[in-house]
C-alpha cells in the first residue's frame, strides 16, 4: 500500500449523512475541508432503496440520490473530495497528522 503524510487543517473521515454535513459547514466557515470517502463511499445510504423520514424529503427520496446531492452540496461550498483510506492519525499534538493508503485501482 502506497502511503503519504499530509497535514491538513479539517480532515473528515467517512462520506455518510454526518461527514457531509460537517463538510459543508467546516466549508462554509471557511475551514477547506478535506474528506475521505473510505471504504464504503458515502455510506450506507448508498444501498438504502427509499428514505422515508429525512426532512425536506416529503415524497422520500432514494439514499443514493440522497447522497449525491450531500455531495454537490459539499462540493459547491469547497470540499476537496478524495477517495482513500485514512489509515491513521496523531493525535497527540493540536495539529494532528495523517496517514492515507491509497485504493487498490489508484
Amino acid at each position: 500500500m502506497n502511503e503519504q503524510i499530509e497535514s491538513v487543517r479539517c480532515l473528515i473521515i467517512g462520506s455518510g449523512p454526518a461527514g457531509y454535513t460537517t463538510a459543508i459547514y467546516a466549508a462554509r466557515d471557511d475551514l477547506k475541508p478535506v474528506m475521505y470517502l473510505g471504504m464504503q463511499p458515502r455510506g450506507q445510504l448508498t444501498i438504502t432503496t427509499e428514505v422515508e423520514n429525512f426532512p425536506g424529503y416529503p415524497k422520500g427520496i432514494t439514499g443514493p440520490e440522497m447522497m449525491e446531492e450531500f455531495k454537490q452540496q459539499a462540493e459547491r461550498f469547497g470540499t476537496d473530495i478524495r477517495f482513500g483510506v485514512v489509515t491513521e492519525v496523531d493525535f497527540s499534538k493540536m495539529v494532528f497528522h495523517k496517514k492515507i493508503g491509497a485504493m487498490l485501482n489508484d
